[in-house]
Parts: structure tokens; C-alpha cells; sequence
């Protein structure tokens, strides 16, 4: 039975009592309102369809974030660049109740990312972040959203085009030529010949590495998982040019963005280097020599290397390291003439 009471404020406070359900009150400007409110919820009651919702209309974005952050982000690899894409959804829904978020605020906020020239893989990532945050209300702490998720029925944009640039042999061994960093040269090769990514990379220990058997063990990589890479020759031969460190790691770059950075600068100088030689020459440099090149894209060459050498789809799985064999085929981009020597 709902009872109304009128504050000291003018509002008026509607209070509902019903056996076998937990007390419910709400507070309205007007009188109309709070019956109107609690018509609704004695229907509820009275046809067993009633879910508490005050929950929802208490938490908001900002608080479910909190908890997100402290009880699910911190296990994740990817918490720092998740933590940015947090503060960013914060900014847009942060003061909101878990209630009153909509499919059109979700849309809204899409088309405004876009709009200012935010990446088509970084808004799709923003929004399925928004999704899973909203869904761990629902899974992790037993909020009940009466609406539903609002991000399952709003489209992701659609996915960007992978990249496809290959990194030619010519380019890669103009890059280590002007690098000034001592350890960039074999951190290239390795990546070359294993297509481990650069945070496996700087993390590798000598203690894991099995030169005679020309074995890498990676204990702790993105996928969560250890996995076993296999050393070529060459990438043998790179290793053994390395001095050892006391600290028994095989690089002495503390995270992988420094190796990003000398990788950049290297780019750099080599582009420089090519066209002051182009111009002695007299010649036009090519554009997209030592142009739009990052550090993955070496990920991307290595990968595609393996299938020219001729590995099936789960051997190159094994050394890449990828579970979804999805994401192997976008990283793979063979040549069309190696192919068509195939065909014969």
C-alpha cells in the first residue's frame, strides 16, 4: 500500500509497503507524480514483475566506475591504457545514474568522439568498455537496470581498415643503420624472426632462454597464457651479440614505449638519410620508403613471413601467440606474386 507524505520542502514523499518486498520511497515535486509512481510499481508488485531499481537510480557512472577500476581493472595487462579510456567515459557519464544512461546518450557520445577526430578503433573500444563497466553492474555487484544495458542497442562503428603495410628487408636494415640505441638492432632482428610483441620483448630473462635448444619461454604474455617461441638461427645469432646484464634481463629498456620512441627516431634519420641521398643523386625519393611505419608493423611482417615459409595456420598460431585465429588473418598479408609461384 503507498502512503504520501508532504515535506517541509513542498515535496511529496511516496512511501510503498507490500508484503514479501523490500520497503520502496521516492521524493517528487508534485503530488501527481508520486501517485503516478506508485501505480506503476503496485502493478509490478501485484503481477510478481517488480526488480528493485533504487539501486540504479543510486549509483552512478562515476561510483560503478570506482569499483570497476578497483575490483576488475587492476587484473587486467591493458589496466593503464584501460584507466585513460575509464577517466574518458567518466568525463561524458560519470554524474549520470546507472537509470537515466540511454542508447541515445551512448550514440551521442559515439558521434562526438568521431566527430573530433578520435579513431575508429579507439571509439569502438571506448564503447565496449562502457558496455562491459554497465554489465559488471549487473554481474558483479546485482544491480538490476530495468532498461537493460543501453550499449547493446547502440551500433559500434564500423571497424577501421587493418593495416596492411609490410615492412621491406631494405627498410629494416636502414633503420638499424641509423639508430643510436645499442640494443635497438637486436630487438628489431628478434622481432623479425619470432613476431613476439614488444612487451614480450623487453621483458625476456636470460633465465628463460634456451640458446643450444633455441628456445624462448615467455611466462606471462597478454593472452594470460605461457607460450614457447621458437629462436631461428638469426634470431640465435642476435641474442648472442647482447652482453648480460647482473639484472639477468635481456634488454635494458624498462617498458616497451621506450622502445617505440628509438624506433620512431630511428625511422626518422633513415628517412632523413635516404632522401639527403636521393638528392646527391638527384634522384626523387620514393614516398612511401621509411614512411607511416611503427613499431608493430614488424608484428605484421614476421607474421606474414611465417606463411611465406610456408607454416600451417596453427604453427604460426604457436609462435605468434594468437587465440583467435581471426585476428592471425588480419595480421597476415602475403604477397600476391609469392602466391601466384605457388599457383604456377
Amino acid at each position: 500500500m503507498a502512503t504520501f507524505s508532504q515535506t517541509a520542502a513542498g515535496t511529496w514523499k511516496v512511501r510503498i509497503r507490500k508484503q514479501g518486498y523490500p520497503t520502496q520511497t521516492k521524493t517528487f515535486d508534485l503530488k501527481a507524480d508520486a501517485e503516478k509512481w506508485a501505480r506503476a510499481l503496485e502493478r509490478e508488485m501485484d503481477t510478481r514483475a517488480f526488480l528493485p531499481r533504487s539501486q540504479a537510480e543510486q549509483t552512478t557512472f562515476g561510483q560503478l566506475a570506482k569499483w570497476y577500476e578497483r575490483d576488475i581493472l587492476a587484473e587486467k595487462k591493458s589496466a593503464l591504457k584501460l584507466r585513460s579510456d575509464l577517466r574518458q567515459l567518466c568525463a561524458s557519464f560519470g554524474p549520470y545514474a546507472l537509470i537515466t544512461i540511454t542508447p541515445a546518450q551512448v550514440t551521442a557520445f559515439r558521434e562526438t568522439r568521431l566527430a573530433s577526430g578520435v579513431s575508429t578503433a579507439t571509439v569502438r573500444k571506448q564503447v565496449a568498455l562502457l558496455g562491459r563497466v554497465i554489465k559488471s553492474a549487473q554481474i558483479d555487484y546485482g544491480i538490476h537496470l530495468p532498461n537493460g544495458n543501453p550499449v547493446t542497442l547502440v551500433r559500434l562503428p564500423r571497424d577501421s581498415k587493418p593495416r596492411e603495410r609490410r615492412v621491406s628487408a631494405q627498410e629494416l636494415d636502414a633503420i638499424i643503420e641509423a639508430t643510436e640505441s645499442p640494443e635497438l638492432p637486436a630487438i628489431i632482428r628478434l622481432a623479425t624472426e619470432t613476431s613476439m610483441r614488444r612487451s614480450e620483448i623487453v621483458s625476456l630473462k636470460w633465465a628463460e632462454i634456451d640458446l643450444g635448444a633455441q628456445v624462448a619461454r615467455l611466462p606471462d604474455t597478454k593472452n594470460g597464457t605461457a607460450r614457447e617461441v621458437p629462436l631461428s638461427t638469426r634470431a640465435v645469432s642476435a641474442l648472442r651479440s647482447l652482453p648480460r646484464r647482473l639484472s639477468g634481463r635481456v634488454f635494458g629498456f624498462s617498458s616497451g614505449d621506450g622502445v617505440t620512441r628509438a624506433f620512431s627516431r630511428a625511422v626518422a634519420r633513415a628517412r632523413a638519410r635516404y632522401e639527403a641521398e636521393c638528392e646527391a643523386r638527384k634522384e626523387k625519393p620514393d614516398p612511401r620508403f621509411l614512411v607511416d611505419l611503427r613499431f608493430h608493423d614488424i608484428r605484421h611482417e614476421a607474421t606474414s613471413r611465417l606463411f611465406e615459409r610456408g607454416l600451417e595456420i596453427m604453427e604460426a598460431a604457436s609462435v605468434t601467440g594468437h587465440k583467435d585465429l581471426r585476428m592471425l588473418r588480419r595480421y597476415t598479408h602475403l604477397k600476391a606474386s609469392d602466391l601466384a609461384k605457388k599457383l604456377g
